[in-house]
């Protein structure tokens, strides 16, 4: 079964396209050289306790997640239950080579009790990770505030840069998730918070080991904070096209009513769809019209939504009946 899932996963990454294989294969060869490069000490045992305790926190917080969640199976993207505090953490008083140690327990566990989106990516996230952590150690100044400060802009950047080669070098559709989290101030306001919380739990222990405890709270309001923003978004927006489900966009369009001002709503109706389509046919509609997103919502100014029951499409609300005649003259939002 373990043999059958590895080869499953080595074939989903060899249908990515070559390049994003390449930088994938590039991190994890330099997550494993890098650190290595780094290291001018061998650990010693309270470097080995230490790496223990991070490694116990980081399954921690992957249970308090899971836990958040419902604990059940993840067989999506999902921010990484805040794994990014811990390599942070480990970048100021560790060896940069049990960095590696550290994120392949936390990031192995987390995928044994939760997360399974494609193995290459998870070894890619970890990779990065790793990367990131290396980055901060370089930084002279100990515990510093400076140094703690500066460590957590510069992790967070050489992670978004890493993940940036990533989203742009793979297929557009496979990595829309990680180009929305990209594009989102949210992502990067989160992975602060959570580097911070990492410091802060470094520095609790670094004054005394029980004090970790009192950061326990802070650990389950965060994350239960990371799952806002996803969850909020699963419940609003369709998966398959990155529109609107009906109900989110009725509440935008009440609003736009409220305001009382000229509206209008430009309809795209599939009749009998299920019945004389094929189901890769339905789609090829349901992404035209999410790629004309974005021209509806320069020219429109408002928002799309998607109702795929009983065959019907989408629908597109206009502020203005003027614009509203732009929207419908220069885009595919009424072709059948």
């Amino acid at each position: 079964m373990v043999t059958s899932g590895l080869r499953a996963s080595w074939r989903a990454y060899a249908a990515v396209p070559l390049p994003a294989r390449l930088w994938t294969a590039l991190l994890v060869v330099l997550a494993v050289g890098v650190p290595i490069s780094l290291t001018e000490r061998l650990p010693g045992l309270r470097d080995v306790a230490l790496t223990a305790v991070l490694i116990g926190l980081a399954g921690l917080s992957a249970e308090m997640g899971r836990t958040a969640e419902g604990g059940t199976l993840i067989l999506r993207q999902r921010p990484h239950k805040a794994l990014s505090a811990w390599p942070f953490a480990a970048a100021f008083v560790l060896p940069p080579v049990l960095l590696v140690a550290v994120v392949a327990a936390a990031y192995g566990w987390t995928r044994v009790r939760g997360i399974r989106v494609p193995l290459w990516k998870w070894v890619g996230s970890g990779a990065i990770l790793v990367l990131a952590g290396g980055a901060v150690s370089v930084l002279p100044g100990g515990t510093s505030p400076g140094r703690v400060a500066a460590g957590a802009a510069l992790f967070v950047l050489t992670e978004a840069l890493l993940l940036a080669g990533c989203a742009l070098l793979n297929d557009a559709q496979d990595e829309a998730w990680l180009r929305g989290q990209l594009r989102s101030p949210a992502f990067y306001v989160t992975e602060l918070s959570v580097v911070a919380s990492g410091a802060v739990v470094l520095l609790l222990w670094l004054s005394s080991p029980a004090f970790v405890l009192l950061a326990v709270p802070l650990l389950v309001a965060l994350q239960r904070s990371v799952l806002v923003e996803p969850l909020r978004s699963e419940a609003e927006t369709d998966g398959k096209a990155g529109l609107l489900h009906l109900a989110a966009w009725r509440i935008l369009a009440e609003r736009a009513l409220g305001r009382d001002r000229p509206a209008a709503v430009l309809l795209a109706d599939l009749d009998h769809s299920r019945s004389s389509m094929t189901p890769s046919a339905i789609w090829s509609v349901t992404r035209s019209f999410a790629a004309s997103r974005p021209a509806l919502s320069r020219r429109c100014g408002d928002a799309t939504s998607r109702d795929g029951s009983a065959g019907r499409s989408s629908a597109c609300s206009c502020p203005t009946p003027m614009r509203s005649r732009r929207c419908t003259s220069r885009s595919g939002c009424g072709r059948r």
